[in-house]
């Protein structure tokens, strides 16, 4: 083992990263957990309503390119290459929403999402196109410290990509690469899938005995055979109602401990795999206040994710006469099928002067048209124009008299 192999040993993600970056745990700390591939672990419920939730969300909100000014203003860019790219088309085979979507799934799973950028003459993007975590390997140079990225094709075939042409995301890591969340929660995921499985055992039937079938006398073994095999017909068959001749009576038999406890492990695997993945049971088809755990979702896992793609965006795909731009996801489309809650930000937005009528009507797609108005900012205090605040009020003799009191 490398000195600096040693110190990875020892410390775990700390210390010296020189060479190849290790994204998995050197150790298990729940003997008998088995590697858990991300199709596997797709295949628990909880896992995929999870990763679906987060990465739908992120790929449906709008990505929008701005140019920043001197002055720090900001107003957007629909017209630049980066804007074209993330907005409309980031490669031939894929929409926004679809890119979005699988490169949300490998950050989840893998811990990073990899995509491959193509480049015009100038230096500006006209793709992006992601490539599988597992296939890519990456290495910090030890005399250089730059970051390597060698990808193996489908020939095995090892290609040194250009870091300047790579597309990284990252998760929770040491700074150069992700760590792998299906592979820390590698004890989490076994116990689930586990659980899972003598479920299905149990509600199977399992060679266990559900119920019992007593009979008044003694039947003969041809008897007994067609008992069984007219009940297990019935059962088969989804009868809500079961008929037993020969005076015979029924007595279910309630789920054992074992049974029971079971049962519980496996709500309790879900609400483990959500915490894993920073989301609310409640969202997940469990049960919590809906309203409450929504915005803490928003706040402290679709916000993150967001802030780290568009810095990721600004970092690794803006060309250098981009580096003035700034990316930004639309948060706000997180209320579009809210109309309550999206008319109470638009009038707080339009009373306190921070948008305007045209402004709203365009975001909600209708036509503006030539009314008066507006395009003009106004404030709480009889919607006045805002060069009009501050100013003193018009004396009684100056006031219209429609809009005197009426003493009568």
């Amino acid at each position: 083992m490398s000195l600096g192999g040693f110190f990875r040993a020892i410390f775990g993600i700390g210390g010296d990263h020189r060479g190849w970056q290790n994204n998995e745990p050197l150790g298990s700390v729940i003997e008998g957990s088995t590697q858990v591939s991300p199709d596997l672990s797709m295949q628990l419920s909880a896992v995929y309503a999870c990763v679906n939730l987060i990465s739908s969300t992120i790929a449906s909100l709008p990505c929008d390119v701005f140019l920043i000014s001197e002055d720090g203003s900001r107003k957007p860019d629909k017209a630049c290459s980066l804007a074209m790219l993330l907005g409309n088309s980031p490669n031939y085979n894929m929409s926004p929403f679809e890119f979005w979507q699988a490169m949300t799934r490998s950050l989840l799973l893998r811990g990073n999402a990899y995509a491959l950028i193509g480049r015009k003459r100038d230096g500006s993007a006209y793709s992006i196109t992601p490539l599988s975590a597992d296939q890519m390997n990456v290495k910090r140079n030890e005399e250089t410290g730059f970051v390597e990225y060698h990808y193996y094709n489908d020939k095995n075939q090892v290609q040194v990509l250009d870091p300047a042409n790579v597309f990284h995301w990252k998760h929770l890591g040491d700074g150069y690469i992700g760590l792998s969340t299906i592979e820390y929660m590698r004890g989490t995921l076994t116990e689930a899938a586990s659980a899972q499985g003598n479920a299905v055992d149990m509600f199977a039937g399992g060679g266990q005995v559900t119920g019992i079938i007593k009979p008044v006398g003694i039947l003969t073994p041809q008897q007994k055979a067609d008992t069984v095999r007219g009940f297990g017909q019935l059962r088969s068959k989804g009868k809500g109602i079961l008929i037993l001749d020969r005076q015979m009576e029924f007595q279910q038999l309630a789920l054992t401990p074992a049974q029971t406890q079971l049962l519980e492990t496996r709500r309790f695997s879900v609400e483990e795999i959500c915490r894993w993945f920073g989301v609310p049971t409640g969202l997940v088809g469990g049960t919590g206040d809906i309203e409450k755990e929504e915005g803490w979702f928003y706040k402290s896992t679709i916000l993150p994710l967001c802030i780290s793609a568009e810095q990721a965006i600004t970092k690794r795909i803006a060309c250098k006469a981009e580096k003035h731009h700034e990316v930004r996801f639309r948060l706000s489309f997180l209320y579009r099928a809210n109309d309550y809650q999206r008319t109470q930000i638009y009038a707080t937005q339009l009373q306190n002067g921070m948008r305007t009528r045209a402004d709203i009507a365009r975001e909600e797609g209708w036509e503006v048209g030539n009314a008066e108005g507006m395009d003009i900012h106004t404030v709480q205090s009889n919607l006045m124009r805002l060069e009009d605040v501050g100013k003193a009020a018009p004396s009684k003799e100056e006031t219209p008299l429609s809009s005197q009191p009426n003493k009568n």
